[in-house]
């Protein structure tokens, strides 16, 4: 009887299959082989870190929603962590505690005013366009601002006025950049009235602040641009871009 080799599926079959030669490697551990480990782990890695930052993204986003509409001492840890849907257990491990929530989310916030405020002052020549784009800077900061839409500063300092921590070393730090960077570009728009300028803007900005809480007049910070050109004398800048 004439013998047929078996079928390569065939247990036989298989046995009967030619083994790779020594350190010759089969075709699936080529497969394998094709991503070297240090890359395989790396990506494991990249993709862990882009969670903790999408966690932390999520947990700061929902922590100002509620601080600074609900209150922040009212505004316990579990209300923000169900707001964000993460657990206690993670918010502690990113932020430590309430005061470290509320430290990060300050400084997140003083980041992006100060980028958002020197982006206005890069936008024009003039050093008079300079001091009065901090009104400007406001309309540009609203637009893209997130949660909170007035002054997360003036709202922490006014629940903790006498607090000496993080969050209170924050609200420091907004008012000294406010105040340095105001007397920088009064001293060079005009030396002789920069004490002026700075006392000037400085009422009026906070009144633009108060005035977004109580949500009247509209667009106060176009009307507090025009009240400090017209109160300096600079009434060619009354509007924006001019």
């Amino acid at each position: 009887m004439q013998q047929t080799d078996p079928e390569p599926g065939h247990p036989v079959g298989r046995c009967n299959q030619q083994r790779p030669e020594h350190g010759e490697r089969r075709p699936s551990d080529q497969l394998r082989m094709k991503r070297p480990f240090h890359l395989r782990h790396e990506t494991h890695v990249t993709l862990r870190a882009m969670a903790r930052a999408d966690t932390r993204k999520q947990t700061l986003d929902a922590a100002e929603r509620l601080f600074f509409s609900d209150g922040i001492a009212v505004t316990s840890v579990d209300a923000v962590a169900r707001e964000a849907g993460v657990s206690v257990v993670t918010l502690y491990k990113h932020f430590g505690s309430k005061d470290g929530l509320i430290g990060a989310v300050l400084s997140r916030r003083l980041e992006a005013w100060d980028g958002a405020w020197q982006t206005q002052i890069d936008a024009t020549e003039d050093q008079r366009g300079k001091v009065l784009a901090i009104f400007d800077a406001v309309t540009a900061f609203r637009a893209k601002a997130g949660p909170a839409q007035w002054c997360c500063f003036l709202a922490t300092a006014s629940e903790r006025p006498i607090a000496d921590d993080v969050p209170a070393q924050l609200v420091s730090r907004d008012n000294a950049l406010l105040q340095e960077r105001l007397r920088r570009y009064a001293e060079a728009a005009d030396p002789e009235r920069s004490d002026e300028i700075v006392a000037t803007v400085t009422l009026v900005y906070n009144g633009v602040l108060s005035s977004l809480l109580r949500g009247t007049p509209e667009d106060p910070a176009s009307l507090g641009r025009r009240t400090v050109a017209t109160a300096l004398g600079w009434q060619d800048l009354t509007t924006s871009g001019s």
